[in-house]
């Protein structure tokens, strides 16, 4: 059982690697991890791939970003009720650190461009959030068009109009 925990752990560090090393954003990675108490977290993912054969990266890298996300959507909820303080632009930048390895771990994370289109409009920067906005919806797009996108709109998980949600919020954005 450890071999598969240790397995795991370097599936991890490839993903997390293969993603970000030749970025700028490893460093905003690592510190916005420790800062946030995300290691945790996504030792936790590892508990979660016991037993399982496949270690997918980009599976690895979906669920870290989406962990990043989490965290990033907290800090936004921070942002709203700060927003006209003199610390609005700390914990913008804060959630900026979380979403943006988020993107890079994986491009289509959609909740990432639509936090970082977020922040950007809490901040009063329209041209970063309309950019975000735009990446977003050429994600969505894509996964409309994908398997992914298929079954989720067959999926009794997933509301059937969650893809229609989600375009009008990125849309509204653009506005």
């Amino acid at each position: 059982m450890a071999a598969i925990c240790v397995d795991y752990l370097d599936c991890l560090i490839d993903a997390i690697f293969e993603a970000l090393a030749a970025t700028e954003l490893f460093d905003c990675f690592v510190f916005s991890s420790m800062e946030n108490n995300l290691v945790s977290r996504y030792e936790q993912l590892g508990c979660e791939q016991l037993g399982r054969e496949d270690r997918d990266v980009s599976v690895i890298r979906a669920q870290i970003s989406g962990i990043l996300c989490q965290a990033g959507f907290q800090k936004i909820a921070v942002l709203e009720k700060e927003v006209n303080t003199g610390s609005a632009r700390e914990i913008g930048f804060a959630a900026i650190n979380l979403f943006e390895p988020a993107i890079a771990m994986s491009k289509d994370q959609i909740a990432g461009y639509i936090g970082m289109a977020a922040i950007y409009e809490l901040l009063g920067v329209k041209a970063q959030c309309h950019e975000y906005a735009k990446r977003g919806l050429l994600e969505l797009q894509k996964t409309r068009q994908s398997a992914a996108g298929q079954a989720m709109r067959d999926s009794a998980v997933f509301p059937p109009d969650m893809l229609d949600q989600i375009e009008r919020q990125l849309r509204g954005y653009l506005e």
